[in-house]
């Protein structure tokens, strides 16, 4: 009986010892798996680098994120505010990049991104705006993404809501090639 009972024993710590090293080499694979591209100028532009990277590492380099390839041109819709859908990535040129939108200011009429950590400063919507201010940031050499309209404090079309609680930011915007 006791014979049998180490058998088992070091049949279990052995049966562990291999599953840890294989999940440590799959967790491995997929920290390597997903690697984020350097933005264009992104060592010309002034933001902190050390945030940048406890940001990365806070959101696990954005593993768990799928990216979805642009070709040309991709549309999409951002929310935040009461309403977040404020994360997407797409792949460009074989690069991967995750743009978060942070924030919109209904006052100054701005939002700001985050594309793989580095922080975009202002942009302005095009169609209020149109060249007058900046509407758009180069993600790469040949790409940008623009801001092409930007609904402020919408309360899903109610006449009466707290904007603190229930508004929130519809933000269009393209990933495009540069013209």
């Amino acid at each position: 009986m006791f014979k049998k009972s180490i058998v088992i024993v070091v049949f279990l710590a052995v049966s562990m010892v291999f599953f840890l090293v294989f999940r440590a080499n799959a967790i491995n694979e997929n920290v390597q798996g997903v690697v984020l591209a350097k933005i264009v100028n992104e060592d010309n532009l002034d933001f902190d680098k050390g945030y940048r990277n406890q940001y990365l590492e806070e959101r696990n380099n954005f593993l768990n994120l799928n990216f979805e390839s642009v070709a040309e041109e991709k549309d999409d819709i951002f929310t935040t505010g009461a309403k977040n859908d404020n994360l997407k990535g797409y792949k460009i040129n074989n690069e991967n990049f995750a743009v978060e939108l942070i924030t919109c200011d209904s006052y100054e009429r701005f939002c700001a991104f985050r594309i793989n950590g580095v922080p975009t400063k202002k942009i302005y919507d095009f169609k209020n705006f149109g060249s007058a201010r900046k509407s758009a940031f180069d993600i790469d050499e040949g790409y940008e993404l623009k801001i092409n309209s930007v609904e402020f404090d919408f309360c899903d079309n109610r006449k009466f809501c707290h904007l603190g609680y229930e508004g929130y930011n519809i933000v269009n915007l393209s990933i495009k090639r540069k013209a």
